[in-house]
């Protein structure tokens, strides 16, 4: 040290030894080459946010073009272009006199058709009974004449019948109560009139031994069937006899006895045709008499047993459908006002007092003045980054970037709008928080946070390079860093989620701490590499 020090006092040595100082110093604070030629990143924490950037619109969140379901003619317009008005105020009317007047008519059906379920279901009234009960009584006394008429008209059915063949026609016949009556005169017709005559006779016997006397109901409408068919045989056996007697001539028989013969057929004939109408006549009587004593009866048995649950289901549908009609005609009523479906300021006003306004055609225009929305299209190339529900920040033109408002996807449409040639989707977001002094039209600027890593490991994008891989359509990532001897290695790494801030998370590859080049500004130095190209 003494010597050291010795040496130092000379002056002469000062120059040397100050430029061996210089040159070590300057050998050991000199940059590397390394450092010259590159630079660097170290892999730390960070949050990596992704988002999406777009310009918007603000809308108000409701608004309606207001219009009537009908024609008709404003009878009153209460607002005009830039009026607030409160959800469920009146704004336009539309003359109703006529639907008011078919709604009174709907009112009274209505209440008609509820008195007479009402009625049914109440079932009748002692005096309503009494009134069925001579109903049933008129009826049957009705039944009992008629049936004493027909029975009248069966008696003189076969007196008359009776008196048609045996005293009229008898006299043109030998034998005429026998099996083997003749006819006294020629006729082509002998035969079939013989055989009729004698089988009308077989006929009178047994219709004799048929008395209708204490017969009645339905035994007495067969006696009476069974009447008029013996009737019209002793009817056709007359026409026969007419057609031969209008045959005949003067010769054997002479002119008086012929016309007695034609004027007893005639005779005999005109009261068969009476007795068979009024027979006819009689037997309706009688059913019709007795049909309406079954109606009557059943009357008085529904009556006292109340309406059937058929019945009831009837008529419980008839008052349905009248209370239908009345509210039918309630709501078209109603649909000649149109009101404000929220609170909100009007923005046009189309129609006048006295003008016609159509069916389906807007007459008033109302924007909500509460609520807004935003309105954005974001470009094919970010729209799978966005998701409903997805948080977002918006600044408004009007306010500047001091003031942010607080923001939701709410909707993404699902087909593109173009843009000059650029598909782009409607996104609608919608605030959340204050929205004092946004105004609808106002441009909004729009960050939505598409995805969030918090203090995961990461580095600047572009210090991750990506190259072909072996596998077809494969791609793998590195990153390259410097050893010490000047060496630079590739390593290959596994990424995650890139952030719009240029971060990109690092999922495998690397720790926390590693220095990763991110830049090289000269030819890269011979490399070493980990795996095979």
């Amino acid at each position: 040290m003494r010597t050291l020090f010795s040496i130092l006092k000379k002056p002469v040595l000062y120059i040397p030894f100050g430029l061996v100082v210089i040159v070590s110093g300057w050998f050991l604070l000199k940059p590397s080459e390394s450092d010259a030629r590159y630079e660097f990143a170290t892999v730390e924490l960070h949050d990596v946010r992704q988002t999406v950037l777009v310009t918007g619109r603000v809308e108000p969140e409701d608004e309606a073009e207001l219009s009537f379901e009908r024609s008709g003619r404003a009878a009153s317009v209460s607002v005009s272009s830039g009026d607030a008005v409160l959800a469920g105020q009146v704004l336009i009317s539309l003359d109703a006199d006529t639907l008011r007047t078919e709604l009174l008519q709907a009112s009274a059906a209505r209440a008609a058709a509820e008195a007479q379920y009402a009625e049914l279901l109440r079932g009748a009234r002692p005096e309503e009974l009494a009134v069925k009960d001579a109903r049933v009584g008129d009826a049957i006394i009705g039944l009992e004449e008629a049936e004493v008429a027909l029975r009248n008209a069966l008696t003189d059915a076969y007196t008359t019948a009776d008196d048609a063949i045996r005293n009229k026609t008898d006299i043109l016949f030998e034998n005429p109560r026998t099996p083997y009556p003749s006819l006294v005169f020629l006729s082509s017709l002998k035969e079939q009139i013989e055989f009729k005559r004698a089988h009308l006779e077989s006929r009178l016997v047994e219709w004799s031994m048929l008395s209708p006397l204490g017969v009645s109901g339905s035994e007495l409408i067969v006696r009476a069937e069974a009447s008029g068919t013996r009737l019209r045989e002793v009817k056709e056996f007359l026409d026969l006899v007419a057609q031969a007697t209008n045959d005949l001539t003067v010769g054997s028989l002479s002119g008086t006895t012929i016309e007695g013969y034609k004027a007893n057929g005639a005779a005999a004939r005109a009261s068969i045709n009476a007795e068979i109408s009024a027979l006819s006549l009689a037997t309706g009587t009688v059913r019709a008499r007795a049909s309406a004593k079954n109606v009557a009866e059943r009357e008085r048995a529904l009556a006292e047993a109340g309406a059937s649950e058929e019945t009831l289901r009837a008529e419980g549908a008839r008052v349905a459908d009248a209370r239908a009609r009345e509210e039918g005609k309630q709501t078209e009523l109603r649909k000649t006002v149109l009101r404000a479906p929220f609170s909100g300021t009007v923005s046009h006003v189309s129609g006048t007092v006295g003008g016609f306004l159509g069916a389906g055609t807007p007459a008033v225009t109302l924007i909500s003045t509460a609520h807004f929305k935003i309105e954005a299209y974001v470009p094919e190339a970010d729209i799978s980054k966005v998701s409903v529900g997805e948080q977002a920040e918006i600044t408004l033109d009007a306010y500047g970037a001091t003031r942010a408002f607080p923001a939701r996807v709410s909707s993404l449409e699902p087909a593109a709008t173009m843009f000059e040639g650029v598909p782009a989707y409607k996104t609608v977001l919608h605030f959340e928080g204050d929205t004092e002094g946004v105004r609808a039209g106002m441009t909004a600027d729009i960050e939505i946070e598409t995805d969030f890593r918090a203090q995961v490991l990461a580095l600047p994008q572009r210090a991750v390079e990506t190259r072909p891989s072996e596998q077809a359509g494969a791609r793998r990532e590195h990153v390259r860093i410097l050893h010490g001897d000047g060496e630079i290695a590739e390593l290959p790494v596994t990424t995650g989620l890139r952030g719009s801030d240029g971060l990109v998370e690092i999922l495998s590859g690397l720790k926390a701490g590693a220095s990763v080049i991110t830049f090289e500004r000269e030819l890269p130095l011979k490399r070493s590499s980990f795996f095979s190209h």
